[in-house]
């Protein structure tokens, strides 16, 4: 693997957590990138329209001491308001932005954001212009194959966003269309890294660290990014970079699993307020513990749990029953 090399910044190794709406909030991003082998984060998308009209603020999202390895991706159709967000960002200190050409749900493509720029390449250009033209910041995107099977147009679009000057491309290769069911066509990644001089980052159906491996080798990207992945093991990145280096890793014990969801815990009652700690802790524990076995007792109880301190004598048990049947 080699260091990806942005304006002047280095990432390395080059292994990127995604963004994923309601899931990587800033506690989990933090906790993740804090265990090191990855080269940065991505925040999940941030609506445009909430930072202009101050329903959303930007340091709700980032913190000072993060900027220096988080995307903060923006979600948008007019190149106006994209400016204006973006000038909002660079204000509070971003230095690196990520242009949402991707996202497939309908209340965000309904308003010409997300996919649905891929039907207008030459808009995806402009939004990037504009950016580039007027502030001092990293542009980078993440976009998808297509708007549908009839419709593939990542090497056009990828091309239109080098010649804009985008620092990075992230492709997921499904279509719109698809959303998230069938295989990723991991061939696109591959077509758009020889068809671009810029790092192409592969994305989709990396679930392991096997996977992460054979993206490398398939496709030659620059990078890896992971999602679902990373949420159900937060160690694949590191699980991934001794496999790539030394040719073998050591599984992460289930007691270093539930250790990293007790202290992740903690951080969200550090950062936000009960409720809005307890709704993440909740939302992640559904997710990261699917697999271990007696876990479905845990996570069906977990809607019956009303404060943070019942949910981490939970946990405590949890542990506690799991570690001695081992």
């Amino acid at each position: 693997m080699k260091a990806i090399e942005l304006n002047g910044k280095t990432f390395y190794p080059p292994l990127f957590l995604a963004p994923m709406a309601g899931l990587t909030e800033r506690c989990l991003r933090r906790s993740i990138y804090k265990m090191g082998s990855l080269g940065g984060v991505f925040t999940e998308l941030v609506p445009v329209f909430g930072l202009l009209n101050s329903r959303l603020k930007v340091e709700d999202y980032i913190k000072e001491d993060e900027t220096d390895y988080t995307f903060f991706q923006l979600c948008g159709s007019d190149e106006s308001k994209i400016l204006k967000a973006g000038e909002i960002c660079v204000e509070k200190g971003i230095k690196l932005i990520d242009i949402n050409l991707g996202c497939p749900v309908n209340k965000i493509t309904k308003g010409g954001s997300g996919s649905a720029l891929l039907k207008d390449p030459e808009k995806c250009g402009k939004i990037v212009q504009q950016l580039l033209k007027n502030l001092d910041v990293i542009v980078t995107a993440k976009m998808r194959s297509g708007w549908d099977e009839k419709s593939l147009n990542f090497i056009e679009v990828g091309k239109i966003l080098e010649e804009s000057g985008v620092a990075m491309v992230t492709l997921h290769p499904r279509t719109r269309k698809q959303m998230y069911k069938g295989k990723a066509q991991w061939e696109h990644i591959k077509e758009l890294k020889n068809s671009l001089k810029i790092p192409v980052i592969g994305n989709g159906d990396v679930l392991t660290k096997e996977d992460t491996k054979k993206m490398f080798e398939d496709t030659g990207c620059d990078g890896v990014m992971i999602g679902r992945g990373a949420i159900k093991n937060p160690f694949i990145f590191v699980e991934s970079v001794k496999l790539i280096d030394n040719g073998f890793y050591e599984t992460s014990t289930l007691k270093t699993k539930i250790d990293f969801i007790e202290e992740h815990i903690k951080n969200l009652e550090e950062t936000f307020e009960e409720q809005k700690s307890l709704h993440f802790a909740k939302v992640f524990i559904g997710k990261v513990t699917k697999g271990i076995q007696g876990s479905s007792s845990l996570r069906n109880s977990l809607s019956t749990l009303k404060k943070i301190k019942d949910l981490k004598d939970k946990i405590k048990e949890f542990k506690e029953t799991i570690l001695k049947e081992e």
